[in-house]
């Protein structure tokens, strides 16, 4: 045929492929005629992103008339988009169309599952068992205030050990603003758990229950909300175990090296820890610890009672074992004027960066060579803390996808300008606004927001929404009021 498709320009190919999702492109290419919808759904390999084609209706419909159809075609799901309120209804919708019984889905492998609610979670967690090719999970509940049962969240992390025949790689994320904690202590049982690879957040776990149930595991990322480290705790970790990230305040070196020491397997340790000791930068003393792992990343902040010690000294981490056998590089910033310092692996290992904390002059001191960047890719920014004078923490700043203001005062249009010039605004998703007076708002600020390409979730105060209505925002698909 002379107008088949290797007749179009590799430009604009190489343009359709780099900016839309799989399931954009087949979904719609449905919509142009029968042929090629027949064509688009023999396609043996979907990969449904509903993440992105979720938000347009005519494309989200039509998969899910055609879903009895197409299921054993499935290979994974992916439903995350926080900005899309829809989701919950979108998933069980999804699901509803099909009868796992009779054999669909019986090729997916992989599930993501984020923003979702309580009801949703557990209707997932009821389905597992019917998913013969299922290898991994992730669920995202980061929001459950709505459940009054704090033991049934328990209840569903539990099960989700223990539900799936298949399932190798699990990563649960739940979290309340009230003061509640959801605990993992697995049940003795026959059966074990076959996870390999398991990340809990928000997750206060019974970590010696935990290992004796998943004799399989390689991976384990704790990131317990219940930071306090409990020493009496024998943990006799499987002979898999290749794999360990732990989250937690105030650990001592000792700990650290109590928790490693029967991990002979071990090759990969990330440890994040704030109010930290000065033992905690011995690099002697790690060097007797890490010899058998290869990849050691660490984020160490140090408590209140050492910003009047003197700084940290490098000389311990400048020694062979870091430099040339395992070419690991730390990174030391301290803030003249209150003493705040940190302690990190380069490159920077963590999503956070205490930015508020380190405003003013600060040192830097470094093992890594000049070719390293030792900037941490901070994506939040709370803008409020920041003086203007304070460039060289402006250029730490890259990779925002979320912006807050509280209350700049007078001062707001100066500092709106000044981030605008300073700052990569492009990839700003969700912006919040607090406690603003109406006449505090005006153009600069309008068009400051209105500049932002990629927003589409808003929280303002209902005080100043009208400033708002002057305007079309085409981009928000979630707008939030804020008393």
């Amino acid at each position: 045929m002379s107008d088949d498709l290797s007749k179009l320009p590799m430009e604009l190919l190489h343009m359709i492929l780099n900016h839309l999702s799989m399931s954009d492109i087949i979904t719609s290419m449905c919509f142009v005629n029968k042929r090629l919808r027949t064509i688009c759904f023999a396609y043996p390999y979907f990969h449904f992103d509903f993440s992105s084609s979720a938000k347009k209706k005519e494309q989200f419909e039509l998969v899910c008339t055609h879903l009895p159809h197409l299921s054993s075609q499935i290979r994974s799901l992916t439903f995350s988009d926080p900005c899309d309120r829809m989701m919950n209804i979108k998933i069980a919708r999804f699901f509803s169309r099909l009868n796992t019984v009779n054999g669909t889905l019986s090729k997916l492998y992989s599930i993501t599952l984020h923003s979702i609610n309580f009801e949703t979670w557990r209707s997932i967690n009821d389905r597992l068992t019917l998913l013969p090719s299922l290898l991994s999970l992730s669920i995202d509940s980061s929001d459950l205030n709505d459940v009054l049962d704090i033991s049934m969240v328990s209840k569903l992390l539990n099960d989700l050990l223990y539900n799936s025949e298949t399932l190798k790689r699990l990563a649960v994320t739940v979290s309340v603003r009230r003061n509640n904690t959801f605990i993992i202590d697995p049940r003795p049982t026959a059966t074990k758990s076959l996870i390999e690879h398991l990340i809990l957040e928000g997750v206060k776990v019974e970590i010696k229950s935990l290992l004796k149930v998943t004799p399989k595991l390689k991976t384990l990322d704790i990131q317990p909300k219940d930071y306090r480290f409990i020493p009496t705790i024998h943990i006799r970790p499987s002979q898999t175990m290749c794999d360990l990230t732990i989250r937690m305040t105030c650990v001592t070196f000792d700990q650290i090296e109590y928790i490693l020491h029967s991990m002979t397997q071990l090759t990969y340790l990330k440890i994040i820890s704030d109010s930290v000791g000065y033992d905690m930068a011995d690099g002697i003393a790690w060097s007797r610890l890490l010899k058998t792992v290869v990849i050691f990343k660490f984020k160490f902040s140090f408590k209140k009672s050492t910003f009047t010690h003197p700084p940290v000294d490098l000389t311990s981490f400048r020694t062979s074992f870091w430099l040339e056998e395992k070419h690991w590089y730390v990174t030391y910033d301290r803030c003249i004027d209150t003493g705040y310092s940190l302690l990190y692996s380069t490159s920077y290992c963590d999503s956070n960066y205490p930015l508020c904390y380190m405003q003013d002059s600060i040192i830097t001191l470094s093992t890594a060579p000049t070719s390293i960047s030792l900037l941490p890719p901070t994506v939040s920014l709370m803008f409020d803390h920041f003086d203007l004078d304070v460039p060289e923490m402006l250029r730490r700043i890259t990779h925002i996808t979320g912006w807050s203001l509280d209350d700049c005062g007078t001062s707001l249009d100066v500092k709106l300008s000044y981030a605008a010039t300073k700052l990569d605004l492009s990839q700003i998703r969700t912006f919040f606004a607090f406690r603003y007076e109406s006449d505090m708002l005006n153009d600069v600020f309008i068009r400051f927001v209105r500049d932002l390409p990629r927003l589409c979730r808003l929280t303002v105060s209902t005080a100043v929404l009208k400033l708002f209505f002057n305007h079309q925002w085409s981009n928000i698909t979630d707008l939030r009021l804020s008393s």
